[in-house]
């Protein structure tokens, strides 16, 4: 869902909108889309909730395997 945005590296269910960088209006929306998104996820989440990108795909890989199902 953040793909095209730029986003920091927060854990799951942090991130934020710096209200000091102006963005177009097309990509603030997607922006806030995201972040709503994100804090929404981590409450549906809650043992997740924290943890960086690379941790959450460590968690996936070891619970899946390699390959995330496709369903």
């Amino acid at each position: 869902m953040g793909q095209g945005l730029i986003v920091g590296g927060s854990a799951l269910g942090e991130s934020y909108l710096d209200p000091k960088i102006t963005r177009p209006e097309d990509v603030q929306k997607k922006s806030e889309e995201y972040v709503r998104y994100d804090h929404e996820l981590a409450e549906k989440l809650p043992r997740l909730k924290g943890r960086f990108r690379w941790d959450l795909e460590k968690y996936y890989r070891e619970l899946f395997g390699p390959y995330l199902p496709k369903d």
